[in-house]
């Protein structure tokens, strides 16, 4: 059986490319947004309950350590979406650099910003 090399052998196709618009002030909105749910997670009060509350026995001390755990995870959180908060506000700004860069290259001359 003989190979077919000639004009109608079938040649792969590629897949179509994905296009992804990112918009930077969206970006930077999410920045902020996200320092704004820090600030909120950061200034929450701690809840306490006074011990005799919870009678004699174990209880107290487990609220006491459900509320300190929960303390430390809430502000552990925001630490993490501060620092989240703040990549996304720089993403925002190297994106619009990006955008500048290769429009300016498309039409000839160099950055636009």
């Amino acid at each position: 059986m003989e190979k077919s090399t000639g004009a109608a052998a079938v040649r792969p196709t590629l897949p179509a490319m994905t296009t992804i618009h990112v918009d930077a002030d969206t970006v930077a909105r999410l920045g902020e947004t996200l320092r704004a749910v820090a600030d909120a997670l950061e200034s929450t009060p701690d809840t306490s309950v006074d011990r005799w509350a919870m009678g004699p026995g174990e209880t107290g001390s487990a609220l006491d350590d459900l509320v300190g755990n929960w303390r430390h995870q809430r502000l552990l959180l925001a630490r993490c979406l501060r620092d989240l908060g703040e990549r996304a506000k720089v993403a925002g700004g190297l994106y619009v650099d990006t955008e500048a860069s290769v429009a300016g290259r498309f039409t000839g001359g160099g950055p636009t910003r």
